[in-house]
């Protein structure tokens, strides 16, 4: 197949390598570089798998954690892995994926008879159903929900790859290589701190790789590339990519997990195909970054539906374009990024603002080039099953309640911007008592219980040039207190756009006499109906509701669905959003392998066989021996083919006649 969406140029990945792969049977072909989820794209592919609950399409929505459900199942040297994220697995030669949660086939899925059936199907409908009759949970319900559940499927096989732990200490662990982690690195380092500098994706720089910025008279990435190098020649410094800080426990103990081959056909020998670290940090900064809000409207989940930086990014890092007829909606300026980057490549975007007279540095180009810009429009819906095909759209009162009169837009894809949402999930897991943020509509770190501070976009700061300067000053700070230090470093000048303030809009209202599915956690179906249901029986905690309707849970850990929720519970409950409160964090932030959380121990190395003294006596003795605890003891001492009942009655015959010897220097030894 032609790769009709790959620009010709552009992208951080090596044109002169190319890869092929398979994906459901049929083979493609990418570059060194690309992702899955890239390479899939690039061929025009977009339906991957099916949904949890109602089997419908799924396509790509993020570019990295943020994918909610595009997983596949890897295989990969004779091994198979289930539920890995297409836009995390790094393309290698003779890569195979496979969709889950589908049969027979992506294309038609028996299981999609559950989206026609939805309306029997309602939040919390198991609790309810799966009561009654008694006799039926164990030969029909249990059976049936165990066959249900879960996405890709484990291996039964032995897994031979070899997985490695390693226990580290530094001054500074320092999470995300974007702008604000790769200034406190430097400044911490220069002042003689150990540093620890993980990064989880391949590349380092994080927003600096697709936003249009100058720091010290060079693009965003050549800065970056820069302070990445001089990093790596200093003794005090590790820096780690493909490293992903998943868990934050008491005593500044962070776990982080490394992958160290599957980037690869097949792991290098002696080489692990991961590595988990144990790190104890005296001080952690946190620079995870923010993830783009979706804006919830019709039919949200169609494949072709995405997030506008992940559109973004595809296009500057990857070379790809997601679409050739593209609507980006957003409520904020980030969105004119996307389709500034769309028009620079030939592609001629519509935007649709729900502000009606926004007025930005970043509006202004977007209008030079002459995109076409729609004030005070929203998406109602968006049509198309297996891939977007176009869009119902119209305009929206001042207040944000009313549709004016809904028209058909031909897209095909449509790029969504609901502003950022702070990526909190470690400081949380440390204990920290974070804050709503007013001004951002969003939760912030607030009152630390460890020694952890916050910097950048996952703090609230959305603007190059005060992340900077609050990361150079403050790695300066955490490192002169640990080395008694005090030297200086310039921060360099920048130049980016300012912004205009976004509009506090995040669902669009349904139209009467439609039943259009407004989806906000796409990966368990979760629809603004199903929360509306937990509150109409009385569900009122915001812990109570995520059980009730599975939104945030799983895999995905509400990292696109979580304040969605609370912004409608709170408006049904007429609450403020901090009032109602958000669920908690738990580790891993990603998934984990549980090849690399048990690393080595395994087979006769899960459980070391202890030995007495005189072991070798009793074999010589055609002991049998039976496992007491940790220690091999003999239960009998077998003659010809005795049983077990016959040599104990033998025994214990000659211990009454004769004379017994019981060895329990087990109990002795430690």
């Amino acid at each position: 197949m032609t790769q009709s969406y790959r620009i010709e140029t552009g992208g951080l990945i090596n044109r002169n390598k190319k890869i092929s792969f398979k994906f459901n049977g049929t083979s493609y072909f990418g570059y060194e570089g690309d992702t899955l989820a890239s390479a899939l794209l690039a061929n025009g592919v977009h339906l991957v798998g099916r949904s949890f609950k109602y089997h419908r399409p799924r396509g790509f929505f993020g570019a990295g954690v943020d994918e909610p459900y595009a997983v596949v199942q890897l295989y990969r040297n004779g091994e198979t892995e289930p539920n890995i994220k297409a836009t995390e697995q790094e393309l290698f030669e003779g890569l195979e994926a496979s969709s889950v949660n589908c049969w027979p086939s992506v294309n038609f899925d028996i299981g999609a008879i559950n989206n026609f059936l939805k309306i029997f199907l309602p939040a919390g409908f198991y609790y309810k159903t799966f009561m009654w009759p008694k006799s039926f949970w164990y030969k029909i319900y249990e059976p049936f929900i165990r066959k249900a559940a879960g996405l890709g499927v484990a291996s039964t096989k032995h897994d031979k790859e070899r997985y490695e732990h390693k226990y580290e200490y530094c001054d500074l662990l320092i999470a995300g290589s974007g702008p604000s982690g790769l200034a406190s690195a430097y400044s911490a380092a220069k002042n003689g701190a150990k540093v620890i500098l993980a990064e989880d994706k391949p590349r380092y720089g994080g927003s600096l790789l697709t936003s249009d910025v100058n720091i010290g008279n060079q693009s965003g990435k050549d800065w970056a590339d820069g302070i990445i190098s001089e990093l790596k020649e200093m003794p005090n410094v590790i820096v780690k990519n493909r490293s992903q800080v998943f868990g934050y426990y008491d005593h500044n103990m962070l776990v982080m997990s490394e992958k160290v081959s599957d980037h690869l056909p097949k792991t290098k020998k002696y080489h692990p195909n991961k590595r988990l670290w144990y790190i104890r940090a005296k001080e952690v900064l946190i620079s995870s970054g923010s993830i783009e809000r979706p804006i919830v409207f019709g039919n949200n989940d169609t494949p072709g539906v995405m997030l506008s930086s992940a559109a973004k990014e595809y296009l500057k890092v990857y070379g790809v374009l997601v679409g050739k007829k593209p609507l980006v909606f957003t409520n904020n300026d980030s969105g004119y990024e996307t389709a500034i980057e769309f028009k620079k490549h030939g592609v001629e975007p519509i935007v649709l603002d729900s502000r009606s007279n926004p007025q930005s540095e970043i509006i202004d180009e977007a209008k030079n080039l002459g995109i076409n810009i729609k004030n005070s429009y929203v998406v109602v819906a968006a049509q198309g099953y297996k891939k977007v095909k176009s869009a119902d759209v119209a305009t929206i009162s001042e207040d944000k309640k009313t549709l004016g009169k809904i028209e058909n837009i031909n897209c095909d894809c449509i790029c969504v911007s609901g502003f950022w949402t702070p990526t909190i999930h470690l400081a949380s897991q440390s204990g920290n008592k974070t804050k709503f943020n007013e001004e951002i509509d969003a939760f912030v770190p607030g009152v630390s219980k460890q020694n952890e501070t916050t910097l950048g976009a996952a703090n609230g700061v959305f603007t190059l040039e005060e992340t900077l300067k609050t990361s150079f000053e403050k790695g300066k700070e955490l490192s002169k207190k640990i080395t008694e230090k005090d030297n200086e470093i310039s921060i360099p000048n920048v130049v980016e756009k300012k912004y205009s303030k976004h509009d506090k809009f995040w669902c669009v209202p349904l139209p009467k006499g439609k039943s259009y599915k407004r989806f906000l956690d796409f990966q368990n179906d979760v629809a603004v109906s199903d929360v509306e249901i937990a509150l109409r029986e009385g569900y009122r905690s915001i812990e109570h509701v995520k059980r009730y309707t599975t939104l945030g849970m799983a895999t995905d850990q509400g990292k696109t669905s979580n304040l969605n929720g609370l912004q409608l519970v709170s408006e049904i409950e007429n609450k403020v959003v901090p009032s109602v409160g958000h669920t908690t964090f738990r580790p891993p932030y990603t998934p984990i392998s549980i090849g690399a959380i048990v690393g080595r121990e395994v087979g006769k190395h899960s459980k070391p066989t202890r030995k007495s003294p005189i072991h070798n006596w009793h074999e010589e003795h055609n002991a049998v021996f039976v496992d007491a605890g940790v220690w091999l003891r003999p239960r009998y001492y077998k003659r010809g083919n005795e049983t077990l009942f016959e040599a104990s009655k033998r025994e214990a015959k000659n211990v009454r006649t004769n004379v017994g010897v019981c060895d329990v220097t087990t109990l002795a030894l430690v």
